[in-house]
């Protein structure tokens, strides 16, 4: 076998082969001039502007793997490129329709025991194919255990990417797992649906939870059982803000294990919340139980379980492609010779939820402009609910058949308040004398995460963001009620206030006072050091919307700091016309997500600005930092051709090892936070003793090659957010920033959102940056990058 892998690796096959005559599926959306070229190849210098992926979420450049069938197109990461669940490659990390910028997935990889202290490692990848299917193959090893996963695509399914896999434990030596868990990491990024395609005719609302999940991701196996459903399919929604909409329906068609005599299937379930979304294959059935619930005398039994030597798993994927972002454009595909459900609600800002009689969730569709919809549906009966902004909704109980007439949804006239334009402010609504504040960021899916019976709905957004240009929002629809209104333009500025009545089917115009500067800062430009968006892995806000925010708050200088990628904002702003209000500099954030050997608790996060956005390579450009020390990416970093400035972020995840160091601290780290586990110390910083002592003076040993020390940083942040654990965190980031200076370790203190929604705010806090030219137009980056690196700034 391992003959055979070099010999295939050494061919290094690339294919393209052309398909004359194929006609496409008509549920394939055509987009541009592509032509049905099956494709298997790896990207290169030469080709990297014809092949790589563009969208909100897109990762693959140049030494990755491109698989397309004119329709689709999808990025497989090079054996080098770590993703946030593996230092190596093998993973899908791009996916969507060629030539349409759509991507929004961040990353599928499997994992043993759904851990990354097991990692699958890949060691090869080839491109195989024939003149009717091409593929993608990565192949893996952990210690004795053998895998083989298989990417590919036809023309027969267009919209269809196809994911087989063969994981064999080939000896006694080879470790063994009770559970092997393919995860699609939507970090808050992707709202899910669970549905089980083969239960349309007998739908059990036990299975097919919709919108509605159980939380497990931070809870460990103990979250399974109650989040465990056995369905087959998820749904994940892209944002439809990003202007690109886009769905992918992940379903696990088979999943056996073999070994020369017999063949088994296995129990799998599907997991999903907020954190993560995975399939849990286990490796033998359960002796207890009809192999369709994760019961406690099943969790019990799980971790028994495991795969004899010579014993194989075989498992098949695929993944559906929709091109709305919707449930419907994936149900369709899995019900195709279904009857048309078609219909029109009075209003063209409404959704429609599509349930069986009896409750359980089937799918979930958008309307166009005009409040028109149309889905495919098995026959039988449904109650079809019209959702609209403000509160609105309607239902109707429909029977499907092949004769089902179109759907006529009335909604009440919108209660509408009408904005004012031209100014930048951010409105904020606070429902009074018994009015709940409303919910403005509301994708009205009724996605809802559930820690048992309570509910952890994604936090409420009671504001509006104005950047005074013709693209901002026109009006709102709210829910009858009276309100106080709020209007703010961030921190130098005065509040205004009014209270309005909403009164059912009106509309009325919003009268408030614009806010009056309230103090000038001369000499000082207001920055934030720490701006996410949907290029971020771990969320779906739109950047059109995060600029908006920004000129709202009357920021004046905000740093991409995006999750693993570099991102340009500067032709977003030229396109919405604020470049006279705001400066825009590309970085990003270094992640650490996985646990290796040589840095148990990872690098930590650590913002790098400004960068240049290298666009033709993987992740843009950014260092890779899983399994490195921090001194290593400093050093890389120092050898950009202009001053980068380096910040280490949220160093503290709380004062908690301030004033407690005893007992097992590992089982307390948090690994985004560098100062409580200081990288390969694997122990808190104690800032009452020297940087001489042991474990603290791994911060200040020389790299024996460059010299670059882990703690050589231009600054570090002491206010991150304004979250609810900032008071602890910022006690314990103060007591280690004054550890360090009275040591001679001269390193800027600084302040900054981390926001990375509409619900967290920005530009608050705020680092005010000296500069003499303080102004927009007078903006120098060099002289700002100075002032940072010299500490001539201050927090607030």
């Amino acid at each position: 076998m391992t003959r055979l892998r070099i010999s295939r690796l050494t061919l290094s096959l690339t294919y393209r082969l052309s398909v004359i005559g194929l006609a496409l599926c008509t549920a394939a959306p055509s987009f541009g001039e592509e032509q049905p070229t099956l494709r298997a190849e790896q990207i290169t210098v030469a080709t990297v502007a014809e092949l790589q992926q563009r969208g909100p979420d897109a990762w693959g450049g140049v030494g990755d793997w491109h698989l397309s069938n004119g329709t689709l197109c999808a990025t497989i990461s090079a054996v080098g490129h770590e993703s946030d669940l593996s230092s190596r490659g093998g993973s899908l990390v791009d996916l969507g329709f060629c030539g349409r910028g759509d991507d929004q997935l961040v990353v599928m990889h499997d994992l043993l025991n759904g851990s990354t202290a097991s990692p699958i490692n890949v060691h090869a990848i080839e491109a195989v194919g024939s003149s009717e299917r091409v593929a993608i193959r990565a192949y893996s090893g952990h210690g004795g255990l053998s895998i083989e996963t298989t990417f590919s695509l036809d023309q027969e399914h267009p919209t269809q990417l196809q994911i087989e896999k063969r994981i064999k434990r080939q000896s006694d030596e080879a470790p063994d797992f009770f559970a092997y868990v393919p995860v699609l990491f939507n970090y808050y990024s992707m709202q899910t649906f669970v549905l089980d395609s083969q239960d349309s005719l007998s739908p059990d609302p036990s299975v097919a939870s919709g919108f509605a999940h159980q939380g497990f991701f931070d809870k460990g196996a103990s979250g399974f059982g109650a989040a465990a459903k056995p369905a087959d399919t998820i749904v994940a929604i892209g944002s439809p803000g990003t202007g690109v909409p886009i769905s992918y329906g992940w379903q696990l068609r088979s999943a056996q294990r073999s070994n020369n005599q017999t063949t088994t299937k296995l129990p799998t379930f599907a997991l999903s919340d907020q954190g993560s979304t995975v399939f849990l294959i286990t490796a033998d059935d359960f002796l207890v139980g009809d192999n369709s619930s994760l019961g406690l005398l099943q969790l019990l039994e799980l971790t028994t379980l495991g795969l004899a030597p010579g014993e194989e798993i075989h498992t098949h994927e695929t993944l559906y492609i929709g091109a709305n972002s919707d449930v419907a454009a994936i149900t369709d595909q899995l019900h195709p010779q279904a009857p048309l459900l078609s219909g029109q609600v009075n209003n063209g800002a409404a959704v429609v939820h599509i349930d069986h009689a009896n409750g359980t969730p089937y799918s979930f569709a958008t309307t166009d402009t005009q409040g028109r919809f149309a889905l495919r549906a098995p026959k039988g009966n449904y109650q079809v609910r019209a959702v609209a902004p403000g509160g609105l909704s309607t239902s109707k109980a429909v029977e499907v058949n092949a004769t089902s007439p179109a759907l006529a949804l009335d909604l009440p006239k919108p209660n509408r308040l009408q904005l004012p334009q031209g100014e930048p402010m951010r409105l904020v609504f606070k429902g009074i004398e018994g009015t709940p504040d409303p919910q403005l960021d509301d994708a009205l899916t009724g996605y809802t995460i559930y820690d048992d019976d309570k509910a952890r709905s994604p936090a409420p957004m009671p504001a509006v963001f104005l950047a005074g240009v013709p693209s901002d929002p026109q009006h709102l629809d709210l829910p009858v009620g009276r309100y106080r209104v709020i209007a703010t333009k961030g921190i130098e500025h005065e509040l205004t206030e009014t209270n309005i009545d909403i009164v059912a089917g009106t509309t009325q115009q919003l009268e408030i006072a614009i806010p009056k500067r309230a103090f000038d800062s001369p000499g000082y430009i207001a920055a934030d050091f720490h701006v996410h968006s949907a290029p971020s892995m771990d969320n779906g806000f739109a950047t059109q919307d995060r600029v908006r925010t920004f000129v709202a708050e009357q920021g004046e200088v905000m740093v991409a700091a995006e999750h693993e990628t570099v991102f340009d904002y500067n032709p977003l702003l030229k396109q919405m016309g604020v470049t006279d209000r705001m400066i825009a500099i590309a970085g990003t954030e270094t992640t650490g997500q996985v646990p290796t050997a040589r840095m148990p608790h990872t690098a930590g996060h650590a913002n790098f600005f400004p960068l240049p956005n290298q666009q033709t390579l993987f992740r843009r450009g950014v260092p890779a930092n899983e399994g490195r020390r921090l001194r290593e990416i400093l050093y890389e970093i120092q050898q950009h051709k202009t001053p980068v400035v380096s910040q280490l972020n949220h160093a503290r995840a709380s004062d908690q090892f301030l004033d407690d160091m005893s007992g097992d601290v590992k089982e307390r780290i948090d690994n985004g936070a560098y100062l409580d586990h200081m990288g390969p110390a694997a122990y808190p910083y104690n800032p009452r003793q020297p940087l001489t002592s042991h474990p603290t003076h791994h911060l200040v040993e020389p790299d024996p090659i460059t010299g670059v020390r882990d703690i050589d940083f231009d600054a570090m942040e002491i206010l991150n957010g304004p979250h609810s654990y900032s008071p602890t965190r910022r006690r314990a980031l103060l007591a280690d920033w004054l550890s360090l200076l009275n040591q001679g370790i001269r390193i800027s203190g600084t302040a900054n959102s981390d926001s990375h929604n509409r619900s967290q705010q920005v530009a608050l806090p705020r680092n005010m940056v000296a500069l003499a030219a303080d102004t927009i137009d007078g903006f120098d980056e060099a002289a700002f990058v100075r002032s940072i690196k010299q500490g001539k700034l201050y927090g607030t």
